[in-house]
């Protein structure tokens, strides 16, 4: 038997996502393991924020890349934010994934301080996503 412990606010956030009966994560007592399919790279970018890029409307006082990217339906993508600078100096990242109409799907924060972020989201159907890139 395991003892799940949720916040409420996580459950309130996550709601309409339970009713339609979607996935997420690994089953309880196994450890989520991310198998890309085929290892096929889709869609990669290399560019960096400066202070020239608007703020972000989520995470206050930072900046942020927003870039399209068109998903199917079916198809589980792993989202991968590689951080550096060529100071060494370590960066604070977030990564967001949000449908079209601009709501939040996913994200992931670089788990306080690891200069990476990472999300894997099954595509439930064809459509175009926004992923959105900040550093704070």
């Amino acid at each position: 038997t395991e003892n799940v412990h949720v916040p409420i606010d996580t459950f309130t956030q996550t709601w309409d996502r339970l009713v339609k009966g979607e996935s997420w994560g690994a089953g309880l007592g196994i450890a989520e393991t991310v198998r890309p399919a085929g290892g096929k790279v889709v869609f990669e970018k290399k560019d960096k924020l400066d202070k020239d890029d608007p703020f972000d409307r989520v995470q206050k006082d930072c900046h942020f890349r927003s870039y399209n990217f068109r998903m199917k339906a079916g198809h589980t993508y792993t989202l991968d934010l590689i951080s550096g600078d060529k100071s060494g100096k370590k960066l604070d990242t977030f990564l967001r994934l949000e449908d079209a109409s601009g709501k939040e799907v996913a994200q992931d924060d670089d788990g306080g301080g690891f200069p990476h972020s990472r999300i894997v989201y099954k595509s439930t159907r064809d459509a175009d996503y926004k992923v959105i890139v900040t550093s704070f």
